[in-house]
This record gives structure tokens, C-alpha cells and sequence, in this order.
């Protein structure tokens, strides 16, 4: 499906932190696309792959596999407003749910404020990456996130590591803002309700 062009990528993450019985899911799986979504695959599409993948499953069966493997929490639309780095497998992804009473500001000052940041701790080796998304669908004043950040760490260590990473980037790329006052500014903006830390156990990009 990616090597068609029906996927640009895919991700499966499973969660790390928190952990137990009162996490919302074991794994997330996630589908980027080359624009808006597709409609919902159909039984041909699937089978075609499925063919062309050389797994000997009809896109029935492997729908009624999935039924006893696994039970579907959530399912939403988010578009990234800006991207730096990737993610790899092995890495650790950081997702921070946030509320905002103006979600378009909320986006503005992350890319002002922390997307030179997260450049700079991507070429200092700290990160892998970095993205601002803003929730597409479902989209009302009950359904949150209406923006997540993601940070994107190369290590365990990374990440427990981070705020004193993010502490030295600072000082490199905002010489003349204090970060405590800039951070109580922007909590007004963007308030993080839940964050919650994956693995990356799975890439699948296009061949090349």
C-alpha cells in the first residue's frame, strides 16, 4: 500500500509509558498520506495488496483475524503544521495532547518558539524529530487534542535526558528569552492535557 502510493508512510507504536491496565491502547497504528485521506480501502484494493505482498490471506480473512487479534479504541484525522526529522524504528516518540482556546495561535507560537528549537536539537543529535498537528476530524469543542506535539528521541536515554537538552538548544537559538517566562506565556496558549510516550517498533516507507 505504500509502494502503491495509497500510504506516503506508516508507523506501529506501542506504548511505553504509562503502562497497565488503565492505558488507552497497547499499540497505535498511524497512516500518513500525500494530501487528504483516502476513502476507506476497498475488499478489491486490499486484495491486490495483500496478492502483491505474497500473503496468502483475502482481505476478509485478514479483517476477521484482526477482529480476534485486537479491538479498535480511537480513530482520528490530524495534519502535522510543521514537520522537522523523522522517526526511525527503535526511537521514542513523545505525544502531548493539548487544549488551546485558539488552536491556530497554539500552532503559531510552537512554530515560533519551538520549531528552531527542535532544529537545533535535531543537529545537536538530542532528537530525532519534531511535529506541531492540528486535530482535522472529529473537530468540536468536546473533541481534544485540538493540537498535539510529538518529539521524537534516538534513545531511552534521550529522552530522559530531554529537558536538560532542551535547556542548552534554548540558550543557542533564543539567546535573549528567558525560557521560564516564555513557557508561562505559552502555557496560556497551549495547555498539555496528556502525554503519553511510544516505541517505535515499526517503518514502512517506499522502496526505493
Amino acid at each position: 500500500l505504500v509502494d502503491s502510493g495509497t500510504y506516503a508512510q506508516t508507523l506501529v507504536l506501542q506504548t511505553q509509558l504509562p503502562a497497565g491496565t488503565n492505558a488507552q491502547c497497547d499499540y497505535v497504528f498511524v497512516a500518513f498520506y500525500n494530501g487528504l485521506p483516502s476513502a476507506p480501502l476497498s475488499t478489491e484494493v486490499i486484495n491486490n495488496a495483500l496478492r502483491k505482498a505474497d500473503i496468502p490471506m483475502t482481505a476478509d480473512a485478514r479483517q476477521a483475524k484482526l477482529r480476534e487479534m485486537f479491538t479498535l479504541v480511537y480513530d482520528n484525522i490530524t495534519q502535522y503544521r510543521a514537520l522537522v526529522g523523522s522517526a526511525k524504528k527503535g526511537d521514542y516518540l513523545e505525544f502531548n495532547s493539548m487544549s488551546s482556546p485558539d488552536p491556530g495561535a497554539c500552532v503559531a507560537v510552537e512554530k515560533k518558539d519551538w520549531q528552531p528549537l527542535a532544529e537545533q536539537m535535531v543537529k545537536d543529535g538530542n532528537t530525532d524529530g519534531w511535529a506541531v498537528n492540528e486535530q482535522v476530524f472529529p473537530r468540536g469543542a468536546k473533541d481534544e487534542p485540538a493540537v498535539s506535539t510529538v518529539d521524537i528521541f534516538p534513545s531511552w536515554d534521550a529522552f530522559t535526558h530531554h529537558y536538560d537538552s532542551i535547556r542548552s538548544a534554548w540558550k543557542k537559538v533564543h539567546p535573549d528569552a528567558d525560557f521560564s517566562s516564555t513557557m508561562a506565556q505559552h502555557g496560556k496558549l497551549c495547555t498539555i492535557q496528556h502525554t503519553v510516550l511510544y516505541k517505535v517498533v515499526d517503518v514502512v516507507t517506499p522502496a526505493k
